[in-house]
């Protein structure tokens, strides 16, 4: 069907990826429950987007730009370097 998907491998709770693959991915044709992210309105217009097995997606910094699934608590996330709230941009087509 042409449209592919992002989803967390194992579900989030990785810190980052490998040579050969990254935690994050889009190139699932299919979601399976375990792919599914939540996301959570933080009340100050940022969302958080949380993993299946409760972990949160961050960002690092543009001088190392990883991605986790392994962030605890998002709030926090700034404490070791990443971005775990993020804003949504809506447009049309």
């Amino acid at each position: 069907n042409r449209i592919n998907y992002v989803t967390a491998i194992q579900g989030g709770g990785l810190a980052h990826g490998e040579a050969t693959w990254d935690n994050l991915v889009t190139d699932r044709t299919q979601v399976q429950a375990w792919e599914q992210f939540k996301i959570v309105d933080q009340g100050d217009c940022t969302y958080t987007i949380q993993t299946l097995s409760g972990w949160y997606v961050g960002v690092g910094p543009a001088s190392n730009p990883t991605i986790s699934t392994r962030i605890s608590d998002p709030n926090a996330a700034e404490s070791i370097g990443y971005t775990a709230k993020f804003m949504l941009a809506m447009w049309r087509s």
